[in-house]
């Protein structure tokens, strides 16, 4: 699959769309939204330093250059559009959340599957160590989805996946920073999986404060597969962000 970013800056453009995937993730995963951009708007679909290469490409990133990247392409389109709508799926919503918050430009967020209160279960380890060695069944629409959201080269020398812990950790951490975070970060939409395999359903309560956050479940989505309703609300979620700019 095709990992790299897609970047359209338009001259003299009002709004900017800023997207950011998750980890091990890849820009593809917003291809749907993408689409329905029009071309008067600039979009930066960005690829998370270490990602769509190798396993030690990923070893070798860092939460802080994560971090770095994103408030980076924050002041940069901050600088040159008068707003930024911020749209992030799991990592990307975390750091969403740990950096919107200094940039007055940014009007509102779509978040998806926002990992505050992260889990790990079972059938996500399982098709994660068959995702390894290039293993996926295809007649399982779940299995298929999360194979096909992965952002980087899976290898089968599971001794290399070791020097991932770090920025998993990091990532732990990071979601607990944000959960106060969630109460003051504006208007956002937020689209919660009930089915999420790495997801607490308490996450979405950190949003309950926030009487700008419109907050919806999807009962039979995951984390990386959806079912139909759930890409037409967020196509109507980001719709309402960029109407709302005009």
């Amino acid at each position: 699959m095709d990992h790299r970013e897609y970047i359209r800056f338009v001259t003299g453009a009002d709004t900017a769309v800023l997207m950011i995937h998750g980890v091990n993730n890849t820009p593809r995963h917003f291809d749907r939204l993408v689409s329905r951009i029009t071309d008067t708007v600039t979009v930066c679909n960005i690829l998370l330093k270490g990602h769509g290469g190798t396993v030690r490409d990923f070893s070798k990133a860092t939460m802080r250059d994560w971090h770095e990247q994103v408030s980076g392409w924050l002041t940069r389109l901050s600088d040159t559009h008068r707003r930024v709508i911020v749209v992030g799926y799991s990592l990307g919503s975390l750091l969403t959340l740990a950096n919107v918050g200094r940039f007055p430009s940014v009007s509102g967020l779509l978040l998806l599957n926002p990992p505050l209160y992260p889990k790990v279960t079972p059938s996500i380890l399982w098709s994660n160590l068959k995702a390894c060695f290039g293993i996926v069944n295809r007649a399982d629409p779940v299995e298929a989805a999360r194979y096909d959201s992965i952002g980087t080269a899976m290898e089968p020398w599971l001794w290399k996946y070791l020097l991932w812990i770090p920025n998993l950790l990091s990532l732990v951490r990071l979601a607990s920073r944000c959960r106060p975070l969630a109460a003051a970060c504006g208007r956002c939409f937020v689209l919660v999986s009930a089915k999420d395999e790495l997801v607490k359903p308490r996450s979405r309560t950190c949003f309950e404060a926030n009487p700008q956050a419109d907050v919806r479940v999807f009962e039979n989505s995951g984390h990386c597969f959806y079912e139909p309703a759930f890409w037409e609300h967020a196509e109507a979620c980001l719709d309402a962000l960029l109407k709302a700019e005009e």
